[in-house]
Formats: structure tokens, sequence, C-alpha cells
């Protein structure tokens, strides 16, 4: 029963605390604004002046926020995992082999942080004016789609939204770290253990993309994730060549 809550709070924690509701509300906050700030003060033709191209200034702006949100996710995640390591049911002193488990929620963060970033960046270059609530509900529409990924993971629509690959990341390291979840699952259930077996059953789901192949399923989502990012980078970069600056 402590393994199975155990493994439960890891995979919820990492799901819901640091891929979703960190990894959406630091950038909601924090990136909307990198450009659009400056472009409604009026000041961005001062950074203009400068011999520096305009699609530049939006990646130098992406790179900074990166420099500053991907250290403070990292030092969450090490702090949660070391305290849990001393805390969970263990023969040994520490749990190493909960460490690859968070190093799978650590990439989903990262990743993560990276697209809502670049999406959030983008939003506030296309609509300076309205960039903050097309922002805001892309968050619920993110938080809808995250709820349904915990539930019915292999539902297509979620596959269009950037919280359903963070989450499938997790999914791919937990099966990594820990190939018994099943074999778990199926021995509460025939225990009758209904509470250590629905936590842990409620936040683990085998990867969705490749059944049967937990590798390849992570390389697919992170690749994903990328591709999010790139794209909206892209659109933000033409957006902020073609800006007349007052």
């Amino acid at each position: 029963m402590k393994e199975s809550l155990h493994r439960a709070f890891v995979l919820g924690f990492g799901k819901i605390g640091f891929a979703f509701l960190i990894g959406i509300f630091v950038p909601l906050f924090l990136a909307t604004g990198l450009v659009r700030d400056e472009m409604e003060r009026g000041t961005l033709h001062y950074i203009m002046g400068k011999p520096i191209a305009r699609a530049e200034i939006l990646a130098y702006r992406l790179l900074g926020y990166i420099a500053l949100v991907w250290p403070y996710v990292t030092v969450l995640i090490l702090i949660t995992a070391i305290v849990t390591g001393f805390l969970a049911p263990s023969d040994s002193i520490f749990r190493f082999h909960d460490m690859s488990a968070w190093l799978g929620v650590l990439l989903a963060s990262w990743l993560v942080m990276l697209a809502y970033g670049t999406i959030f960046c983008t939003l506030g270059v296309v609509s300076p004016k309205f960039g903050l609530w097309i922002a805001i509900g892309f968050g619920v529409w993110e938080f809808a789609m995250a709820m349904i990924s915990l539930g019915a993971p292999n539902f297509p629509l979620t596959w269009l939204s950037v919280s359903h690959w963070g989450i499938e990341i997790i999914n791919c390291t937990s099966v990594l770290a820990y190939p018994d979840q099943s074999y778990l699952i199926e021995i509460a259930n025939m225990n009758n253990d209904w509470g250590s077996e629905a936590a842990l059953a409620g936040f683990y789901s085998p990867p969705s993309v490749i059944a049967g192949s937990p590798f390849a399923s992570l390389l697919i989502s992170v690749l994903v994730l990328v591709l999010f990012t790139v794209f909206a980078l892209f659109i933000g970069q033409s957006s902020l060549k073609r800006k007349e600056l007052n």
C-alpha cells in the first residue's frame, strides 16, 4: 500500500503540480509580456535601433525567460525528489530508483514551460491588447485537455494540446522507472486495496503514442513539444517583422 501511494504521489505531483500548474502559470505571467510590454510602452523602437534583427529580439527574450524559469523549476523538483527520496518506503536510507521518474518530470516541465512560454509570448506579439486574455482562454483549454489526458490519454483531441505531451513524457519515464506498475495495480486490486489501487491507477497511464514502447513514445513526445515551440516562434517572429512601431 505504501509503495502504491508513494508512486501515486510522484506521478500525481509531477503531472499536475510541476508539468501543468507550474508549467503553465509561470509562463502565463512571465512570458506573455516579454515583447508586448515594450510594444505597449512604445519603447520597442529603441531596441530596434540597435543592430539586431526583429526576429532575434524575440529569440533573445525567450532565452532570458528560459534562463530564469528552468533553474527555478529544477530547484523545486530537486528539493521534492530529495525529500521524498528520504521519506519514501525503501530498503535503504535513500530511494535512488525514483530519480529516473523525477528526471522525466524535469524534462516534461522544461519542455512544457518552453512551449507555453513561446506560445504566450507570441500571443502578446500578435495581439498586444488582447494577448493576455487569449492566453488565459488557451490556459482553460489546456486545463481541460490535461484533465482528459489523465482519465482518457487515448482521446484524440488531447493530442492537440501541450499538456497532453508533457503528461505523456511522465507516463513514458514512469514505465521506464517502474516497469512493474501494471502488476502492482493488479495486486492491489486482487487484495481489495481500493485506496492505493485507485490512487495509483488514477495517475498512471501506459504510453499512448506507441503501445509497448515507452522509449519511442518518449522521443515522439519530446519532438512534438519542440515542434509546438518552433511553430509558435516562427509565427511570433513573422508577426513582429510586420508590426508597425509607434
